[in-house]
């Protein structure tokens, strides 16, 4: 297995986890030089280094851990990997290898990779705009309380863009992010779209 040099925060390093959305940097302020490598009996330290790499902008050893974690399998790396494939980072911008990457970390029941799948069949990203799978995409994601699927499961609800207009449910899933997340946006949004729902019903009564 190929062995990476990281220049790693001793504390960083002890903290870091391959949780979603983590940089796993604990700001401390001595360094140390870490032999990093990823293996088959702890392949989440893969990520969890790539997320390190990614806060410093070590981008190319970003991409080289985030390829080893995925081709472990450990499947919220290949949702990272996805991502540096999207926007570009440690490799050439490929929206369509991000959406066969977060497709294979959505089958393999990571929430992350499914609202990210969703987010590019939602705007065309990579391929065809595909509004009714990203909804159920979205509500996969939602339903294991990944909040930013749930809030863009909502949106789409709310415009009716491409599936079927629901304000009852839109609203709902505000509320729920709302109430995971108080100072999320879905809040104004549940608030408007009461509102709006009520001043509907005075003018057709």
């Amino acid at each position: 297995m190929r062995r990476i040099a990281l220049i790693l925060f001793t504390a960083a390093l002890a903290a870091c986890k391959p949780t979603a959305g983590s940089s796993a940097d604990s700001g401390a302020s001595s360094e140390e030089i870490v032999d990093a490598s990823c293996s088959t009996s702890a392949p989440g330290e893969c990520r969890a280094f790539a997320l390190i790499a990614i806060e410093r902008g070590k981008d190319r050893t970003a991409f080289a851990l985030a390829s080893q974690g995925c081709e472990l399998r450990h499947w919220p790396a290949c949702k990272t990997l996805g991502w540096l494939h999207e926007v570009g980072r440690g490799t050439r911008r490929d929206p369509v290898r991000a959406r066969a990457l977060y497709q294979r970390g959505c089958d393999n029941g990571d929430p992350g990779s499914c609202k990210s799948l969703a987010v590019l069949m939602d705007t065309g990203a990579g391929g065809a705009v595909d509004r009714p799978a990203a909804a159920r995409l979205y509500s996969r994601a939602c339903d294991a309380r990944e909040w930013g699927a749930c809030s863009n499961l909502a949106n789409l609800l709310a415009g009716g863009d491409g599936i079927p207009r629901d304000i009852p449910r839109a609203i709902e899933l505000y509320d729920r992010v709302c109430a995971a997340l108080p100072r999320e946006r879905a809040c104004e949004h549940s608030r408007a779209l009461r509102a709006m729902s009520a001043q509907d019903a005075s003018a057709n009564p």
